[in-house]
């Protein structure tokens, strides 16, 4: 695990932070302020910027998965859901 901020901020900006970015893009905005929205609704632009976010759902689905799956988590668990009565 690494927990250097800027070890972990570099790591983010070489890997998902453009995949984040570009999925959280308005791109109908963009595109019906300056495209015909006709032409653009099959284009590849389009289809990339899907895959895109199709992309940040893995990865959020991915973190949930670990998350679930953690032993700190699981403990965690069991303590708060013994110490509710």
């Amino acid at each position: 695990m690494i927990f250097d901020r800027q070890e972990i901020a570099t790591q983010y900006l070489l890997g998902w932070f453009w995949i984040d970015f570009l999925s959280t893009m308005p791109v109908g905005l963009i595109f019906d302020n300056f495209v015909n929205a006709d032409l653009l609704r099959g284009s590849k632009v389009v289809k990339l910027i899907r895959f895109f976010k199709l992309l940040r759902i893995v990865k959020i689905s991915k973190v949930t998965f670990n998350v679930k799956n953690n032993d700190l988590t699981k403990t965690m668990y069991k303590f708060f859901k013994q110490n509710q009565g």
